[in-house]
């Protein structure tokens, strides 16, 4: 405990999307300000793709922060959010029979040093005690980055890049697909369409966020900053 306090004092925590310092005794990982600045996305009109928040300035820090700073942790956080909102956001009457990461390329996650979607599934999963399978799906092309495409580009950007390792894993379950942006889909689909035709009966995603194509692209700028500010630290 005393350890604790003396190291608070150090290195106080800080937001995970501003990192302003938090308040004392704070348990919260987002700051008031942003916390109240979260807009859930309205879910209504959806059948398959699911998203917890609007892709709004505060979700885009986080997320870049988590990914491309290398704040695991902040991931877990991330994924407990999505836990504790997913009997609000996902439709009841399906059964999830396994979860299953958005898979990174190896070369990308030995890169990172993980994969932020299996972060946040794992979260979800140790909540909401679901099965996950980290190996089902496997990314076997190393594609171009999605947030540098427009919408025809992403759709061939991402032909033939996803693999059922073995249709067993996957024939007649209900799966739900993780990650962190939802933009246009065309990831998400080129997933379902791969476990659809190993067997699967039904594939529902759940996004940490949902973007519009034009905001999503706004990564490479905000990448640039983080690694700037790093360098000036």
């Amino acid at each position: 405990m005393l350890l604790d306090s003396v190291l608070n004092r150090i290195f106080p925590p800080r937001c995970i999307s501003c990192a302003d310092v938090l308040p004392v005794n704070y348990l919260w990982q987002l700051c008031p300000p942003c916390d109240s600045s979260l807009e859930r996305c309205d879910n209504s009109g959806t059948s398959l793709n699911f998203s917890l928040y609007i892709y709004n300035d505060v979700i885009r820090q986080a997320i870049h922060n988590f990914k491309y700073n290398s704040r695991p942790k902040h991931g877990v956080f991330l994924g407990s959010l999505m836990a504790d909102h997913a009997s609000e956001v996902l439709p009841h009457n399906i059964t999830i029979d396994t979860v299953i990461p958005i898979p990174l390329h190896k070369a990308k996650q030995r890169e990172r040093g993980f994969n932020q979607a299996e972060i946040l599934a794992r979260a979800i999963c140790t909540q909401l005690n679901l099965d996950l399978d980290i190996s089902a799906l496997e990314r076997t092309r190393n594609t171009s980055r999605q947030a540098d495409l427009n919408l025809v580009e992403r759709a061939e950007n991402l032909k033939g890049a996803f693999t059922v390792q073995d249709p067993s894993a996957v024939s007649g379950k209900s799966i739900l697909l993780i990650d962190d942006i939802l933009t246009t889909g065309s990831t998400i689909q080129a997933c379902r369409a791969e476990l659809l035709a190993c067997g699967a009966n039904r594939v529902l995603s759940y996004s940490l966020s949902h973007a519009p194509l034009e905001s999503s692209r706004n990564t490479s700028k905000i990448h640039k900053n983080n690694i700037h500010d790093t360098l000036a630290r």
